[in-house]
């Protein structure tokens, strides 16, 4: 199998079961109805939006009094969420791919310039926050995406975390 890569990625897998970027690997993409599933690096991905922040951000009191009442919409049951599917993936459950946009939003890169590496970005997380922060925490390099062209933040709702 030709991998394609011309760079090594640090704490990768090596050899045949390297992961590869969708655009240097064309044999991993699977073609849904909607979109494309994949493997991409993780850090090609903003996990971020007006309300969802790095844990301990202050911008999150924001969202949570612009959604007063609403339990879902708090740092803390986003931190909750995140523990229960690290709990879920050293079980050895297998997590739905989270949903991203093939790009980003001007306004995004104004909003997070001082937690985000722009020149890494290519997709935006469009639902699977608290899966995302539990790869991220667990120190997970690749990560699997359903990518779609068209901005439908949430399309994953009502949907099972793990598979």
């Amino acid at each position: 199998m030709n991998e394609g890569k011309s760079k090594e990625l640090e704490g990768s897998p090596k050899g045949a079961f390297a992961p590869m970027t969708l655009e240097e690997a064309t044999h991993i993409k699977v073609y849904t109805d909607v979109g494309m599933l994949g493997l991409i690096n993780i850090g090609a991905v903003n996990p971020y939006n007006l309300s969802h922040y790095p844990f301990g951000d202050k911008r999150w009191r924001g969202v949570e009094a612009a959604h007063k009442g609403n339990k879902e919409a708090t740092e803390e049951n986003h931190r909750r969420g995140v523990e229960h599917m690290k709990k879920g993936l050293k079980e050895g459950k297998i997590i739905r791919p989270i949903l991203v946009f093939n790009g980003f939003r001007r306004q995004d890169m104004e909003d997070f310039e001082d937690v985000i590496d722009w020149s890494k970005v290519r997709y935006h997380r469009l639902d699977g926050f608290k899966r995302y922060m539990a790869l991220k925490e667990m120190g997970v390099k690749w990560i699997a995406v359903h990518v779609v062209n068209t901005w439908i933040e949430g399309g994953q709702s009502n949907q099972p975390w793990h598979l």
